[in-house]
């Protein structure tokens, strides 16, 4: 398939070869005859002149011949030959070629002497049409011919007699036709001419015509040469005038890849065609006047005001040299020289090799590209193959002052579509010279957007392609290191300095990367911006985002403050002051945001990580120190993170600070962390404590929250473990894995004040505040309502007196005991504590009849628990009560001077009087759970239901009345039992007085008054008495049975019981009614 440029060559001299075939015409046509008036033509003269016009053809087949007539024209008796349509046919290869109307003028003189010759030939009409391809190469050689042109125009001469005179006058051709229908365009010409003179040695010629299109004359052409029949060459010479290229061009559709260029040609040739039609030289030049060159699209026009373009020939080396081409484009002007090589053969039929060495582009008083001053000259080696059409270009070097870029690509055509491709490079040269290297219209937008935002410095290893598709996009890619200039990131951040690093930009996108950079905070210092990056992945819609990268590092306060710039503002959201402390800062923020000039916090998204080193905050709330080695540091759109290990007044702690920037945030930030508290620490911030509450070496959480505008507060945690000791309380059972945690808060005033105290966990919740003692001035804790679970609330007072010592004090409120939840643990006191606690509870609830009341006494809190107590039995009788801490829990003992009043109190009995009552009562490991001993002394028994229902059956004579009226009096009462909640168990109970002694068991349920009981009686007559004063181990007694003892047994309501007995057993010993157990 062959190239379009070469097919342009080829049609080229295609068309030179028609022209010439309408010369060829032209002499064939001198052989008719035409007249005014018409002559009969003999047959023999017909046949005579049809064999000249076929030996002048050099014997060609195929030509036909309409009409043949002979006229005399009788004002001036000139015999002239009309030919009619003749048609040449192969004549020349592939095309098929018309004469409509020939008329050939006849030297009378050849006449006379029997002899042919044309004077002057008119052609009007000829169609010259390209039918079919030829596989050879076309010259102007006829059919036959080995010796091509030159022994054509030798057959001419010597079939019409020109061996020895030359006389053709002028041959004119009216008008012409050539038309090929492959390519379905069409040139025309008229006003051709032709004139022969000479002699046998040396023949002369001259002629011209004009290029019309669409009937206009769009051109002239108009030449002159010599031809020596001896050697059989010819130089011609010729001159074209006035060509106008595009409407020429317009007639030609094969020329429709070439570039439109409008603009008017003029041009000399010198060409010397040898024997056989060959070229062996040429050379001439070409001018083009003012105009311009736009693609076959017709877009992208380049003005210029002249062209000229000088150009020599070799065709045994088929090699044109071109020497001082001028073309004045309006953006430049260009100068230079170079040549081209030409070679057949290949798969694309054909190629051509050049070079340009060099061109020189200087730039015009408008450059309009941005060319430097001292301009560019251009050295490069191409290659145009010729189908399909593609030119390669390489070994391309541009040069500008010191500059030196090297570069190799292609352009070429796809299905009639501009396409092509350039790689560059170069070594170093200033920034700005860089940019103004830059083609205006190649990538604008890219080139624009580095001019606004990199200055100075200069560029180094520059590397780019540019290619443009069929399709008509464009892609463009350029790499380049930078040094020593300045980069705005964004236009609100000061620019980067002295930065040193290297770019890609596309014509869609730019990254950068900075190996070194500053940035310059006015008044705060620098800070180092290398190892930084940004990537835009579209620098022509500044709406999508762009990420920035920037890796901070320098002071904490100037880096502080670029995050304080538009659109962050972060110390301004946070309240931060920039001057909170002197450290060193590293951060990597990453940036997402897009390229416009207004941008709100909303068009951000930033992720800051880093930290902050050797941290020193002097003068905190005017009382703390604050020290770190390193806080890392972290900030997003919805807030900013420090956290790390520090000190504070020498005090090592852990920190955490978070400022919200949501929606819903109130702007108030919040420090949080854990620190070693002690006496030391709170005396340097100012908290104002008991001395010697707390030991050293807690620790603890705290948390400190800041609002702008407002009195930052703080708090402080503490787990009641790591004070030394335990709480000597019972736990809720779903929680006796934790222990109770102890807050403390307050405010940052000139003092750091505490405002409250809490112990919260464990089912204990407990709140309080410092106090200040009226009385003494000394400080105080009081915990105005102290709750474990559901069963202790009371006000805890921690006071100091003059010596420093701590004087616990438990005040109102109330302990009730049956609900204290079951527990698998005993009190074993406080480890690590040793204090005295005063009591004063409002009540002290046992169960749901019995409370104590106005409880007042000591405690001791050491390693184990007891004190003395006095209270009131539901409010009524006084008891003291001693208690202890024991394995299982407290123990007491309980004493009163009134044990009746007591046990009526209690809601024990109704009917006991009077007494001394002992009452010891030991916990069980189950909650709630005693084993107790009971002994009263001296105490009456009067209207008790239960005994006088015993009486009553065994009837025991005077006693009933005795009990109903001043009472029965007992010396001594013993019991042993246990209590489970409301339930009492007694295990052995016995009554000894005057009158009777009773022993008893049994069950006793205080919620419900009901009773359940077993024993004896005896009533003491004279033998029981004297059996009573025997020792009653040598007879078989117990204490409280004795001779006559009855057997009973009660149960039901004890307000009215029902009571059974044996009498067999008022006759029966003692020791025998145990051996038959009855």
């Amino acid at each position: 398939m062959t190239t379009r440029p070469t097919k342009l060559l080829m049609y080229a001299g295609r068309t030179v070869a028609a022209a010439a075939a309408v010369v060829i015409v032209l002499i064939v046509a001198s052989f008719g005859v035409l007249a005014t008036t018409q002559v009969n033509v003999p047959e023999s003269v017909r046949s005579a002149v049809l064999e000249h016009v076929r030996n002048a053809l050099g014997g060609a087949d195929g030509v036909e011949f309409g009409s043949v007539a002979v006229s005399v024209d009788p004002r001036r008796v000139l015999p002239e030959i009309s030919l009619e349509d003749v048609r040449l046919g192969d004549l020349i290869p592939s095309w098929s070629v018309t004469l409509n109307e020939v008329t050939i003028g006849i030297e009378f003189r050849s006449l006379l002497n029997g002899e042919i010759r044309p004077s002057s030939v008119a052609i009007s009409g000829v169609d010259m049409r390209r039918v079919a391809r030829s596989a050879t190469d076309e010259d102007l050689a006829a059919p036959g011919q080995d010796q091509g042109a030159a022994g054509f125009l030798n057959s001419v001469s010597s079939a019409f007699g020109f061996a020895e005179q030359a006389g053709l006058g002028r041959v004119t051709v009216t008008n012409a036709r050539i038309l090929d229908e492959d390519r379905m365009s069409a040139v025309g010409l008229s006003g051709g001419w032709l004139s022969m003179t000479g002699t046998a040695a040396t023949k002369q010629f001259v002629g011209g015509f004009s290029i019309n299109s669409d009937f206009e004359s769009v051109g002239n052409v108009r030449f002159e040469g010599e031809y020596d029949p001896s050697s059989g060459t010819s130089e011609i010479k010729s001159t074209l005038g006035g060509i106008e290229i595009n409407r020429l061009r317009n007639q030609l559709d094969w020329l429709g890849e070439v570039p439109q260029i409008d603009a008017t040609l003029d041009g000399t040739a010198e060409l010397r065609i040898g024997r056989t039609g060959n070229l062996e030289h040429a050379k001439g030049s070409v001018a083009l006047g003012q105009g311009y060159v736009k693609r076959p699209s017709g877009t992208g026009a380049a003005n210029f005001n002249s062209a000229l373009i000088k150009f020599e020939y070799d065709p045994n080396n088929r090699r044109v040299d071109f020497a001082d081409v001028a073309i004045d484009f309006d953006a430049a002007v260009v100068k230079g020289g170079g040549h081209l090589s030409f070679f057949d053969g290949g798969d694309s039929g054909g190629w051509i090799e050049g070079q340009f060495d060099p061109l020189e582009l200087t730039p015009s008083k408008s450059n309009s590209i941005g060319l430097p001053r001292t301009g560019i000259s251009v050295s490069t080696a191409f290659r145009i193959d010729r189908d399909p059409y593609l030119l390669r270009f390489v070994h391309t070097a541009l040069r500008s002052g010191d500059l030196l870029v090297l570069a190799e690509g292609e352009v070429g055509f796809d299905d009639g579509n501009l396409f092509g491709k350039t790689e560059f490079g170069a070594e170093s040269l200033g920034l700005q010279t860089f940019f103004d290297l830059w083609p205006a219209g190649l990538a604008d937008n890219p080139r624009n957007w580095l001019t606004k935002n990199l200055s100075g410095g200069k560029v180094q290893d520059i590397s780019g392609a540019i290619s443009y598709s069929a399709q008509g996009d464009w892609t463009t890619r350029l790499n380049f290191q930078f040094e020593g200039g300045a980069f705005t990131y964004l236009p609100t951040l000061p620019p980067a300095i002295e930065v040193a690093g290297y770019a890609e930009v596309t014509n869609r996108s730019a990254a950068f990367g900075f190996e070194q950079g500053f940035v310059d905070v006015p008044g705060a210092g620098r800070v180092n911006l290398s190892g930084s990056d940004m990537f835009i992945p579209n620098i022509w819609n500044g709406r999508d985002a762009s990420r920035i990268r920037l890796k901070l590092s320098g002071g904490l306060e100037p880096v502080l403050l670029i995050l304080n710039y538009p659109p962050y503002r972060l110390l301004d959201k946070g309240g931060i002051n920039p001057n909170i402390a002197t450290a060193h800062a590293s951060a990597e923020a990453t940036i997402k945001l897009p390229l416009l000039r207004r941008l709100g916090i909303a068009d951000v998204e930033f992720d800051v990580k880093g930290g902050i080193s050797d941290v020193k905050a002097v003068g905190i709330s005017g009382k703390a120190d604050v020290a770190a080695d390193f806080l890392s540091v972290s900030a997003n759109r919805s807030e900013v993170a420090i956290s790390g290990v520090g000190t504070i007044n020498g005090v090592q702690g852990s920190a955490s600070w978070r400022q919200g920037f949501g929606v819903d945030d109130d702007r108030t930030s919040l420090l949080v962390g854990r620190i070693i508290v002690s006496q030391d620490m709170l005396n340097g911030f100012g908290i104002a404590v008991p001395e010697g509450i707390l030991p050293n070496g807690i620790g603890a959480d705290y948390y400190v929250s800041i609002t702008p505008g407002a009195t930052a507060q703080f708090g402080i945690t503490a787990n009641l473990a790591d004070l030394g000791f335990n709480l000597p309380l019972p736990q809720l059972e779903s929680e006796a894995a934790n222990s109770p945690e102890l807050l403390l808060e307050g405010r940052f005033l000139e003092k750091l004040e505490l405002t409250r105290i809490s112990i919260s966990g464990a089912g204990i919740n407990a709140e309080g505040s410092i106090v200040t003692g009226s009385d003494d001035g000394n400080l105080g804790i009081e915990f105005t309502n102290l709750r474990i679970g559901n069963w202790f609330d009371v006000a805890l007072h921690i006071r100091t007196d003059e010596k420093g010592n701590f004087r616990f004090s438990l005040e109102g409120g109330v302990i009730d005991l049956s609900k204290l939840p079951d527990k698998e643990a005993g009190m074993d006191g406080l480890s690590g504590l040793s204090q005295t606690v005063a009591v004063r509870l409002d009540k002290l609830i046992f169960n749901s009849r019995v409370t104590l009341t106005d409880l007042v006494g000591e405690m001791q809190l050491d390693s184990n628990i007891g004190g003395r107590l006095t209270g009131r039995i539901n409010g009524g009788q006084l008891v003291g009560i001693e208690v202890a801490s024991t394995a299982n829990g407290m123990g007491g003992y309980i004493v009163t001077e009134d044990a009746g009043a007591a046990m009526r109190d209690g809601g024990v009995v109704t009917g006991l009087y009077g007494g001394q009552l002992e009452l010891s009562l030991l916990p069980k490991s189950k909650a709630g759970a005693y084993s107790g001993q009971l002994r009263m002394v001296n105490a009456t028994v009067r209207d008790m239901p239960t005994l006088s229902e015993i009486l009553s059956i065994v009837s025991i004579v005077g006693l009933v009345e005795q009990l109903t009226s001043q009472g029965i009096s007992f010396s001594e009462i013993e019991a042993q039992f246990d209590v489970d909640r409301e339930l009492l168990v007694l295990k052995e109970g016995t009554a000894i007085g005057p009158s009777i002694g009773m022993k008893m068991s049994g069950t006793w349920n205080t919620e419900d008054s009901t009773a359940n009981l077993e024993g004896v009686i005896t009533p003491f007559n004279p033998v029981s008495e004297l059996a009573r004063k025997t020792p009653l181990q040598l007879i078989g007694l117990e204490k409280g049975s004795g001779f006559g003892a009855i057997a009973f047994s009660v149960s039901g309501p004890t307000d009215s019981p029902t009571a059974t007995a044996n009498p067999l057993t008022a006759i029966t010993p003692g020791f025998l009614r145990d051996l038959f157990n009855f």
